[in-house]
């Protein structure tokens, strides 16, 4: 076996030294790349992090100075994948190396609690969570409306009204759709149309009841009758008393029947005493030709019949009809 020489053992050393030089090299590099990207993503989070405290906060006190009347539209409607605006005003610019996740934005006002949230996602740090989250309950105060109710009597309808326990108050109660001025709770019918009653609380929460108004119809009516003979143009009246002898011998009086000429006719055995009957002119006509079967046929203009159109309405006179609701 041949042995290696000096400069054999010279080579291997300075191979050994140059390999152990490498590591040394590349081992000083992953640390110094290592600690780059640490401190890169150290420098990311915290502007990040600074991003969603400034929107955090400058959202929060948008929920406690306006308490319900925050507008979530205009939140919603002003933000982009970097700039988080309320009411036309740039709340932040989310830093480059964020992005805003504007299709998941959301947010309510319901029952009385604001609640917000935003999405904000960094590419280099995603198991790190930069979500803007706001829930922020504020006083709920008076959210329940008065209530009301209408009645009708002849022409004039009269309101009832009443706010809640413990609401805040009534504010107005009228016929004025801008719900203001003269306050009344009797409206006088006049005319076809919609009667609408307005109550409005101090804390703005209204309510409205409605009377429907239409016309009446008129349908005219008429009977028409067999006259059968001449006889039938007549109408008889007046009294016819009659008398007769009896058993007991007493003297009973009936009263007799009057016939269409005025005569008086007695039952059974008993005689006329007095004749008061009177016949005067139908006041039904015939116009030639009007046939009933084989008979002349008459009719009889009875009047008129005025009435709602719709069933579902109630008459108030001659010429309105009026529904609740």
């Amino acid at each position: 076996m041949k042995k290696i020489n000096n400069k054999g053992y010279m080579l291997v050393e300075i191979i050994l030294a140059f390999s152990i030089t490498f590591i040394l090299i590349y081992f000083i590099m992953d640390l110094v790349i290592k600690s780059k990207n640490k401190n890169d993503d150290l420098m990311v989070e915290t502007l990040v992090k600074t991003d969603q405290t400034i929107i955090t906060n400058k959202l929060m006190s948008y929920a406690i100075a306006e308490t319900d009347r925050f507008d979530c539209n205009s939140l919603k409607n002003n933000i982009t994948n970097s700039t988080v605006k309320y009411d036309g005003k740039t709340i932040d610019i989310v830093s480059k190396y964020a992005k805003i996740d504007k299709s998941n934005v959301s947010c309510s006002t319901d029952l009385g609690k604001v609640s917000i949230k935003i999405p904000i996602k960094v590419e280099q740090i995603m198991d790190e969570n930069f979500d803007v989250i706001i829930d922020y309950k504020y006083a709920i105060g008076d959210i329940i409306a008065p209530t009301c109710s209408l009645s009708v009597s002849g022409t004039t309808i009269t309101a009832t009204y009443s706010d809640n326990d413990g609401g805040s108050g009534i504010e107005y109660y009228g016929w004025n759709e801008t719900k203001n001025g003269d306050k009344s709770n009797s409206k006088n019918i006049n005319s076809v149309g919609t009667y609408t009653f307005y109550v409005v609380d101090k804390a703005k929460n209204e309510s409205k009841c409605l009377v429907n108004v239409q016309g009446t119809k008129t349908t005219p009516t008429s009977e028409t009758v067999d006259i059968g003979g001449a006889n039938e143009y007549w109408k008889t009246g007046g009294y016819c008393s009659c008398r007769g002898a009896s058993t007991g011998g007493g003297y009973p009086v009936s009263e007799g029947a009057c016939g269409s000429w005025r005569n008086c006719s007695c039952p059974g055995d008993m005689w006329v005493i007095s004749n008061s009957c009177t016949y005067t002119f139908s006041n039904y006509y015939c116009n030639s030709g009007d046939l009933c079967n084989t008979n002349r046929c008459c009719t009889t203009n009875n009047g008129q019949v005025i009435e709602c159109s719709d069933s579902s309405y109630t008459k108030i006179n001659d010429s309105f009809c009026y529904k609740i609701g």
